[in-house]
């Protein structure tokens, strides 16, 4: 059981080894609100 479940919580790489969770922020890798957006379309398509 997980109360949540969230780029914050866990690492997320692409095939490519592009990040999408927290680190974009952290190292400041880019936009986070349009990486968090790329993630959800990825989950939910």
């Amino acid at each position: 059981m997980a109360d949540e479940i969230s780029p914050d919580t866990f690492r997320v790489w692409t095939k490519r080894g592009e990040s999408l969770d927290k680190d974009v922020f952290r190292k400041d890798r880019g936009n986070v609100a349009e990486v968090y957006k790329k993630l959800y379309e990825i989950l939910t398509s």
